[in-house]
């Protein structure tokens, strides 16, 4: 009778209900700094962003396991010399049990400018209730 009672948990635990969090989707949000230029938002679809005040150009994109975010300057002339495109990337996810995974990236170009994006997932835990 005592190897019941553990039984009888588990059978417990497995027959219960899930519970809220399984079927919570992350929210996918972003923002952009640049200079006087400052965007926040949750991202409702992908988009391409030639960053204001800079030469960079971002495309930020939801994938099945989180966000991601590649941005690219353009090929540049300096003193003469050609300067190659740079490309960095970025992402974000809230895969298995991560809650939250923010990331950001500091963008600068040789003309001057000068930027910050950041992407980020937040799953809400149970005890908040969306308000």
């Amino acid at each position: 009778m005592k190897n019941l009672a553990p039984l009888v948990a588990l059978a417990t635990l497995l027959a219960s209900p899930p519970s809220r969090a399984e079927y919570q989707l992350p929210t996918y949000t972003y923002s952009i700094r640049s200079g006087d230029f400052t965007e926040t938002d949750i991202l409702r679809q992908s988009f391409d962003r030639l960053i204001p005040g800079t030469t960079w150009l971002c495309s930020i994109s939801a994938i099945t396991s989180g966000l991601t975010a590649v941005c690219r300057s353009p090929n540049t002339r300096t003193d003469g010399v050609d300067v190659p495109s740079v490309r960095v990337a970025i992402r974000a996810s809230c895969v298995g049990s991560i809650r939250i995974d923010e990331q950001t990236i500091h963008l600068s170009d040789l003309s001057g400018g000068f930027a910050r994006l950041s992407i980020g997932c937040n799953r809400l835990d149970e005890a908040d209730d969306g308000f």
